[in-house]
């Protein structure tokens, strides 16, 4: 994703999110126009994507690629539709194109960063498969007009180009030369028995729709998705239909899989493509053959893996399991250590087939204690982990208990976020757990911890204790609001929370305000010390109150206290974007100690030089580039000491004094002051506490120096002469010192 921050209107948040994931998608690519104006790749590198899920990677593979590209016709490989190129200036400098390179295996489901592995991709499609099983995905999405992007045909030509790519595998890998390219160039690019094939399809299309509508082609596409207009008339990518099924989550795809060897994956998917062209092209028969040769060239002796793996795939057939069947067999060889049973086995076929069988058949005899048999069969297809995940039976348990009319969502995987919210605070309360004390920060370790939940309790009942539950409560609430990109809850669903005491309506900041003053000083925190930068931590920490027991009351310790103060203060005096807190809310505040009327910063300079008097600070040592502490340090003054009176240490005295006294000599010129000068009576009172606004000369100064010198030596007493004497040559210095900063 790009590091560099984006700044949009709010209205085009949801597109923003799926500019970033356009961003990410083609992270370590870079597209370019050729001599004849078509788009290839300059760059493809996505190794550090693959070192992220642990897989292989060839590392830069644009040559490669680029000659992928120029097989399949300068077309994505999954649609069929030309590539377009997009005005960097449109929608962000990096999106130059719809053009990108797909892994055909995603690397979080195994597949390697390797040139078999990548072909090329309108952008939007490589977004919406992600890490999606190409064949269970890849039926079930359109194109914009609405027509289904799969066909055989172009399953056969990526199924072609594969094991093309595969048996030249020796020119793709290790050092990149002009000489390995040029081989690698010409077997994917001379024509075979399927290519042949192939281009027969493709003129007979050219014959048949030369007077039609030609994206009904079987191969190519007319269809163009690249950008459109939106209602700002601002460019944005165009919006490809979602898919309308339910694909086992990617996310649910990422668990503690077990490793397979490079390429087994791949072996898996070409086998199973294989296999589904056998069944959707029933009379090409001599084709047939001549793919199972190919395909028999380049795995040689089938791994034992992907022997388990067509086992499980053929026992969930034989159970009725076929929507997203390669999906699930994918999780259960990775996940449910059949793999590691069968390896125990001595590669008997007959007695891994045994425990495969058996395996499934107990999982499922266990669902039907509180599943049917056509629920257990979508529950599998949508949830594989239900065959193995204790976790995920008490789920449903729980549903026929406490949510019985959500059950059937949950098994067509239709579940939404703010339904897995909502299990989750009726799980936590019937634990006992507080959930009025939640905020946004919390875990659902940290909030049970509030109410005495042990980590091994929240476990037993099937919670991931490290769950942002603060953080799915405020998405949730942003999308009730009609912002972020989340689907907001229903009507039922907020009435739902509102009886769990989940409130979701407009924060009002100023009343949050008010209340956690009021919460503050209830725990003994002295509110006076308020100062800029405060987080409520630090802030009690000045009274001696300690996080634990801020977070028991239900407060979070890093909220920025001094910050919602500022923009109360702002909003009040008509600036800032937020609502202005009512009369009766400022009578509050003004009860609590908290003023919110327009600063003097004459007057708060004044009272500070008093503060620090009075715990011992000599002012007089007061420089331009001090701030507080530094101040302080001359006399020996602690930080600790500055907080417990409630000052800042960090704040800019001297900077303080010398725009007063700027403002102050202005006046008297005649001239504008940036801002208020000090009234006569503050000038006045400043000159008691040893603070000058006026501007002395070096002269002045050595008169002023020598008439107090005349006046100690008429004296008699030594001691007080000498004291003097040190007090006029520090005077000196930081009078000099301070005429030579202005």
């Amino acid at each position: 994703m790009s590091k560099e921050k984006l700044e949009y209107d709010k209205e085009l948040q949801e597109q923003d999110i799926e500019l970033e994931m356009a961003l990410d998608e083609i992270e370590g690519e870079k597209v370019e126009s050729n001599e004849d104006g078509q788009l290839v790749y300059k760059s493809v590198n996505h190794k550090n994507r693959a070192a992220k899920f642990g897989v292989l990677s060839d590392g830069e593979t644009s040559k490669y690629v680029n000659i992928a590209l120029e097989y399949f016709d300068h077309r994505c490989a999954l649609s069929g539709e030309k590539f377009e190129y997009i005005d960097a200036e449109e929608i962000d400098r990096k999106l130059t194109s719809n053009l990108s390179a797909e892994h055909v295996v995603p690397l979080c489901q195994g597949g390697h960063d390797i040139v078999p592995n990548l072909v090329p991709s309108v952008l939007q499609y490589n977004i919406s498969k992600n890490g999606y099983y190409l064949l269970d995905w890849w039926k079930h999405q359109k194109d914009i007009e609405g027509k289904q992007i799969y066909s055989p045909y172009r399953l056969l030509k990526l199924t072609n180009f594969m094991i093309k790519s595969l048996q030249a595998r020796e020119y793709s890998q290790g050092k990149t030369t002009a000489k390995k390219v040029e081989k690698y160039k010409e077997i994917i690019l001379t024509d075979n028995e399927i290519d042949k094939f192939l281009k027969e399809i493709e003129a007979q299309d050219e014959i048949e729709n030369s007077e039609k509508d030609n994206r009904e082609r079987k191969i190519y596409s007319s269809v163009i998705t690249a950008t459109t207009l939106d209602e700002n008339n601002k460019k944005v990518l165009t919006k490809i239909p979602e898919i309308e099924a339910n694909i086992p989550s990617r996310l649910e795809q990422i668990r503690n899989q077990e490793q397979v060897d490079a390429r087994v994956m791949m072996d898996i998917f070409l086998m199973d493509a294989v296999k589904v062209l056998e069944q959707q092209l029933p009379n090409e028969t001599e084709l047939h053959s001549k793919l199972n040769e190919k395909l028999a060239s380049v795995v040689g002796k089938i791994p034992f893996e992907v022997k388990v793996r067509n086992i499980i795939l053929k026992k969930l057939e034989e159970v009725g399991v076929e929507e997203n069947k390669y999906s699930v067999a994918n999780d259960l060889l990775k996940n449910a250590e059949l793999l590691e049973k069968a390896r125990k086995e001595n590669f008997d076929e007959k007695n891994i087939e045994k425990i495969i069988k058996d395996y499934i058949e107990k999982a499922i005899e266990k669902l039907t204690e509180n599943l049917n048999e056509n629920q257990i069969k979508v529950a599998i297809s949508n949830i594989p982990n239900i065959l193995y995940d204790e976790s995920v039976i008490k789920k449903i348990e729980f549903y026929k208990e406490k949510r019985k009319g959500h059950l059937e969502d949950y098994l067509f995987g239709e579940n939404t976020a703010t339904d897995d919210f909502i299990d989750k605070i009726i799980i936590l309360q019937s634990m006992g757990v507080d959930t009025n004390n939640l905020i946004v920060t919390d875990t659902i370790k940290s909030l049970a911890e509030k109410s005495g939940i042990t980590e091994e309790e929240l476990i037993e009942v099937g919670l991931n204790p490290e769950d942002n539950i603060g953080s799915s409560k405020s998405s949730i609430a942003q999308a009730h609001r009609g912002k972020g990109t989340n689907k907001p809850p229903s009507q039922e669903q907020v009435e739902e929370m509102q009886k769990l005491g989940i409130i979701l309506e407009i924060r009002d900041i100023n009343q949050e305000f008010i209340d956690t003053i009021k919460l503050l000083q209830r725990i003994g925190v002295d509110t006076n010390k308020l100062v800029k930068r405060d987080t409520i931590i630090s802030l009690a920490e000045k009274s001696g109150i300690t996080e634990k027991q801020l977070i028991e009351t239900g407060l979070n310790p890093e909220d920025n206290i001094a910050n919602s103060r500022a923009n109360i203060v702002q909003a009040y005096r008509g600036k800032g974007t937020n609502k202005p807190p009512t009369q009766e809310q400022v009578e509050e505040m003004q009860k609590l100690g908290i003023i919110l009327e327009i600063r003097d910063i004459n007057q708060e300079f004044i009272d500070t030089i008093k503060l620090l008097q009075r715990i011992g600070v000599d002012t007089n040592k007061l420089v331009k580039r001090d701030t507080i502490i530094s101040l302080a340090e001359k006399s020996g003054i602690t930080e600790k000491q500055l907080i417990e009176t409630g000052l800042n240490p960090e704040d800019n005295i001297g900077n303080s004094r010398a725009n007063i006294a700027q403002a102050y000599r202005k006046e008297k010129e005649g001239k504008q002051a940036n801002q208020t000068p000090p009234s006569q009576e503050q000038v006045e009172e400043m000159q008691k506490l040893g603070i000058t606004l006026e501007k002395i000369g070096k002269g002045k100064l050595n008169q002023i120096i020598s008439e107090q010198k005349e006046k100690i030596l008429l004296g008699e007493n030594a001691e007080v002469e000498k004291e003097f004497e040190e007090t006029i040559k520090n005077s000196e210095r930081i009078l000099v010192k301070s005429e030579q900063e202005r």
